[in-house]
């Protein structure tokens, strides 16, 4: 048996777009966020998928639950796969770092 492993990026927040490091740092996604999750189960719409797991930051978590709403997959949100911590830099511009 062949296990084959899946790995998407949460969808787009605010703080993305405008490129502020977010760290664990729980920022909502927004619109585009939320059209890029549901364009990610459209593009899995075919795709065997047998686990999910997203880290617990929200915007991991509706991604997921948006791109897989027409599945019977129960979505594990893990610690382990949290973002960094950028203390000081958390909130910050790219470009003023």
């Amino acid at each position: 048996m062949t296990t084959r492993l899946l790995i998407a990026r949460h969808g787009e927040t605010a703080w993305n777009r405008d490129r502020i490091f977010r760290g664990q740092y729980d920022v909502q996604l927004n619109d585009t966020g939320r059209a890029q999750a549901r364009w990610l189960g459209e593009a899995l719409r075919d795709t065997p998928i047998d686990a999910a797991y997203t880290s617990p930051m929200s915007r991991a978590l509706e991604t997921g639950q948006i791109a897989l709403q027409a599945r019977d997959i129960t979505i594990r949100a893990l610690e382990g796969l949290s973002d960094i911590n950028f203390g000081d830099w958390t909130g910050l511009e790219e470009h003023r770092v």
